[in-house]
């Protein structure tokens, strides 16, 4: 028994170990540069039936977010609203490791809905995966979003799997986030931002550095 704890507690400690040795490198390391500012990411990119617009972060959510670029845009089509979001970290920072489960309840969101999909997209050899929410807002009534994190030439929709994958090498990582209201069911909604995410994707991606 004392073996087994004993053996326990060093691995525990060789893991903290690891853990803090990436955190250290980290500091030093060279951040990784986009290959094409965000800001050149086409307004039509979610398609030419989408109306969009830049909606700049107010400084003092920029400083949370602590993010190294980014690109925010509201889109419309119709009746419809989507809000398009991109934070780009240059290099292994665990600090700016955000998304709508930590943001979203702090506004007063209820969450409802929460379930991997994954969706194929051309350009991609393996589907994109995603984190899809459907929220209840006391404002709005119902929003949903579907997020992911994207490192590695992947779509990855878990923190918890981001921070594992840091510790044999994440060199940059991007936070994706497309969410808005319900338009119709939810079948109908995942729909119309599935379409979103195959047409914006491929050319997002063109910005990293893979």
């Amino acid at each position: 028994m004392k073996r087994a704890l004993t053996l326990a507690c060093l691995l525990w400690i060789a893991f903290a170990a690891r853990v803090w040795g990436v955190k250290e490198v980290s500091t030093y390391r060279q951040p990784v540069p986009l290959r094409m500012p965000l800001d050149d990411l086409p307004m039509g990119v979610c398609g030419p039936e989408w109306v969009g617009e830049d909606t700049p972060l107010d400084d003092e959510v920029l400083a949370r977010a602590r993010v190294s670029s980014y690109v925010q845009r509201s889109y419309r089509r119709g009746s419809a609203n989507l809000w398009f979001y991109v934070g780009y970290v240059a290099r292994w920072e665990p600090e700016s490791i955000h998304h709508p489960a930590i943001c979203f309840p702090g506004s007063g969101y209820e969450l409802i809905l929460d379930r991997k999909i994954e969706l194929s997209a051309p350009g991609f050899d393996k589907p994109l995966r995603f984190k899809e929410y459907l929220w209840n807002s006391p404002r709005s009534g119902g929003t949903y979003t579907l997020t992911a994190f994207y490192y590695n030439g992947k779509f990855e929709p878990d923190d918890w799997r981001l921070r594992m994958d840091s510790l044999a090498g994440v060199k940059y990582f991007a936070i994706v986030t497309v969410s808005g209201s319900l338009l119709g069911s939810v079948e109908e909604t995942r729909a119309v931002y599935q379409e979103v995410l195959k047409r914006s994707m491929p050319v997002l991606v063109r910005h990293f550095a893979d």
